[in-house]
């Protein structure tokens, strides 16, 4: 029936798809990034962070200006002599979006909030943030957002267009006003704050502040990350990065420290830490630094760091100082360069794998397939370019050749296969061929013989390149 023929083609692409599958474990080793740099109309190679908003877009801060990407176009927004409005600085340093379609925009000197629907800027009007550096901005999962400066927390109060600063009175806390370094929301809704004095936590519920300084084994905080299995990591400016464990119960916190040794090429590549972001594919850890990128792997219970540096070829990786990652919606990992642009990857194996059959091209000089079938032993044969096929042995691995078979060693040439099928009824294997009709092959009796049906009209009577069986035999 034409429905054992249309089975037969699903499960060969779906053996196909096993094979791809089972390539998922071969290890990333070098691996090519795509670039957006000058030569793509970056205004400068040097990034501070890349952020995507709701509709998709990627965001690329810059020291010369602010970068919106929509995976074929830059669009750069900048002040100038046309437009000195437009940001009150053009060294970006961080980015946000409220629930508003805002994006609200931390630089050297202030804040400013650009509408999307509009296109409009303007400065967040609060002396507090004139000649004061942005370092990070944060909107919560509830619509509130905060404002991370060299002048300490604040948070930003929509009914009246103003900020509330934090501060020891109204946190109970020390927070400085130290420096802000980084503000990250976990999945339990607390917002934990990187300073440059120690790490805090705020919990909304309570309204509570809760400092780390004195059970933190390094004076500062540089960046926040919780992974997929909800452990809580803090980069540093210096000591490397830190796993927290019981990081909700102070007295009891743990700190595992994963630091460089000069003599360990597998440990972390640099004690410098800018950004942290997990790779959901692969379920890794990747770790910007002043020297490269490190991708730690804790699969297997041991710490296994692969380090990632600049090469001649910009493909492989673009520059040493990775300061920002972002991981997308569709998983693709953006690398923001204080020099080397924007690199970014996504490790997804692909669907389909490309197989050469190089073993089988020294044979027969083409690895061209024009057929496949999966017999009812589970062996696949390939119709191989005009050198006759080949059956590939799915659990040995063994390939025969054709003219292996016996029956088939005193064939001179066999042309093109054009398609192969099994009959139900009988199993035997039915090719049609380019120039000799059809080839009959009986696995039981290892013998074949050409089977010439009526001529079709208009076409020559030896050329086949496609049947089917039905209830009364097989038609061509």
């Amino acid at each position: 029936m034409k429905n054992t023929l249309i089975r037969q083609t699903l499960f060969a692409i779906l053996w196909l798809l096993a094979l791809a599958a089972n390539s998922r474990d071969i290890p990333l080793s070098g691996p090519q990034f795509r670039q957006l740099s000058t030569l793509n109309g970056l205004p400068t190679n040097e990034v501070r962070r890349i952020y995507q908003d709701k509709e998709g877009y990627i965001w690329i801060a810059t020291t010369s200006g602010l970068c919106q990407y929509d995976g074929y176009q830059l669009k750069t927004y900048k002040a100038n002599l046309h437009t000195p409005q437009r940001l009150s600085n053009n060294n970006i340093r961080c980015l946000s979006e409220d629930p508003d379609h805002n994006v609200w925009i931390g630089t050297n000197n202030g804040v400013n909030i650009m509408n999307k629907l509009t296109g409009e800027f303007r400065e967040l009007s609060d002396s507090r943030f004139h000649n004061n550096v942005i370092n990070t901005i944060y909107t919560t999962s509830t619509g509130i957002t905060y404002i991370g400066s060299d002048k300490g927390l604040f948070r930003y109060q929509a009914e009246t267009d103003s900020c509330l600063m934090y501060d020891r009175e109204n946190t109970k806390v020390d927070l400085g006003p130290y420096s802000i370094q980084h503000l990250y929301e976990d999945s339990r809704k607390q917002l934990w704050i990187s300073t440059s004095q120690g790490l805090f936590r705020y919990d909304p519920n309570s309204d509570s502040f809760f400092s780390y300084t004195g059970v933190m084994p390094y004076y500062s905080s540089h960046f926040i990350f919780e992974d997929s299995g909800n452990h809580i990591w803090m980069g540093t400016l210096g000591a490397g990065i830190y796993r927290v464990e019981n990081p909700y119960e102070i007295a009891e916190s743990i700190w595992h420290p994963f630091v460089h040794h000069s003599n360990d090429a597998n440990s972390l590549i640099d004690n410098i830490v800018y950004a942290m972001e997990e790779d959901l594919h692969t379920h890794t850890l990747w770790i910007g630094t002043h020297s490269g990128l490190s991708v730690l792997d804790m699969s297997t219970g041991i710490p296994e760091f692969t380090n990632y540096m600049p090469r001649k070829d910009a493909r492989y990786f673009s520059f040493n100082e990775v300061n920002a990652i972002l991981r997308d919606d569709q998983g693709t990992l953006w690398l923001g360069m204080l020099g080397g642009g924007v690199n970014f990857i996504n490790t997804r194996k692909p669907t389909f794998s490309h197989y050469p059959l190089e073993e089988v091209k020294a044979q027969l000089t083409s690895s061209s397939v024009r057929s496949i079938l999966i017999d009812d032993q589970e062996k696949i044969w390939l119709g191989i370019g005009s050198y006759g096929f080949i059956i590939k042995d799915l659990v040995t691995e063994k390939v025969t050749y054709y003219k292996s078979l016996p029956g088939f060693n005193s064939m001179i040439e066999l042309p093109t296969i054009n398609s192969m099928m099994q009959s139900s009824a009988d199993g035997k294997i039915w090719l049609s061929t380019f120039n000799i009709g059809i080839l009959v092959y009986d696995p039981a009796e290892k013998n074949w013989k050409i089977s010439t049906p009526l001529p079709i009209p208009g076409y020559p009577a030896t050329v086949y390149t496609k049947y089917w069986q039905t209830g009364t035999g097989i038609t061509g």
